[in-house]
């Protein structure tokens, strides 16, 4: 028999998958600390993206770091982690507040 009937096509359209991208605002922290010391550090995480984050990655860290620029670099200090689980659906948000983050023993001057 023939083989020429046992090949169908139809045109679709494949698209970018709904994917979450989660963005940090409102970091807040006292004006000044001291090294070595504690400091309570607040800060909220949305979801921004198209999509809820998926489902085998509910599981994250926040790090908090301080610079003596507004541009975090791989010489800046961690002063902190904050591990994060369960999921977070598209514009959905958590806040963290009175994180103690620790900062360096052999830092002074202004940082962010």
């Amino acid at each position: 028999e023939s083989e020429s009937n046992n090949v169908a096509s139809r045109a679709i359209t494949i698209k970018v998958p709904p994917v979450p991208d989660l963005r940090v605002s409102n970091v807040q922290a006292p004006a000044e600390g001291f090294a070595g010391q504690n400091v309570a550090v607040n800060w909220t995480v949305t979801n921004a993206g198209t999509g809820a984050t998926l489902p085998g990655e509910t599981t994250w860290t926040d790090a908090v770091f301080v610079s003596q620029d507004a541009t975090l670099d791989a010489s800046d200090p961690r002063i902190g982690l904050r591990q994060r689980t369960g999921a977070l659906a598209q514009n959905e948000s958590y806040a963290v507040t009175g994180f103690a983050a620790t900062l360096p023993g052999n830092i002074i001057g202004n940082y962010y």
